[in-house]
């Protein structure tokens, strides 16, 4: 009888410690997917705004150029 409730005990914790396991791994998984993604578009906006603001100084130095 003892061996048996150790039995039970022992498999039912490996088991669940696999499942959880397996579930943390994805969530890392997940965690670091939406990190990349978001680190992806946070780098493209403000490179897009930087673009921007060179090109409004291009064109005010061109108009002034003009000017002279």
């Amino acid at each position: 009888m003892s061996a048996e409730k150790s039995t039970v005990a022992a498999y039912s914790a490996s088991g669940s410690l696999t499942v959880f396991g397996v579930m943390m791994n994805d969530l890392a998984l997940i965690v670091g997917m939406f990190f990349a993604l978001m680190t992806f578009v946070l780098n493209w906006y403000y490179k897009h705004q930087e673009l921007k603001v060179i090109e409004r100084r291009v064109i005010q130095k061109t108009e002034a150029e003009k000017h002279e």
